[in-house]
């Protein structure tokens, strides 16, 4: 068993807990909900290349990825200088993330630290 330890319950989890009163039940429900995410990162890798991956730090560098620029990360390749320079790197890269589900976007955002 893990050590606990205090957690700040911003919007997200105040919303995922909000019908919950009793602090057992709110740490099984997160435990849970992390169980599950972790799989899902498990079971929906998008696979890049160094190239590819170069291509995406550099155009979030500095950017809070929050799901709406989540979902628009082909949008942000597609207007970034390497695209528009001809990089083979950026221009596969937007093919895979335009095919790519919320879900697979999601996971590539978390394999690369954000």
């Amino acid at each position: 068993m893990a050590k606990k330890s205090s957690v700040y319950f911003g919007p997200p989890l105040a919303a995922l807990t909000s019908d919950l009163k009793d602090s057992d039940t709110v740490s099984g429900k997160i435990n849970r909900t992390a169980e599950r995410y972790l799989e899902i990162i498990k079971r929906h890798k998008t696979e890049l290349t160094d190239d590819e991956k170069q291509v995406l730090l550099n155009c979030l560098s500095g950017a809070f990825v929050d799901p709406l620029l989540i979902r628009h990360l082909a949008d942000e390749v597609a207007d970034s200088g390497e695209y528009l320079d001809g990089s083979e790197a950026a221009k596969s890269l937007h093919t895979k993330l335009e095919s790519a589900s919320f879900v697979e976007l999601v996971v590539i955002v978390e394999s690369l630290g954000f």
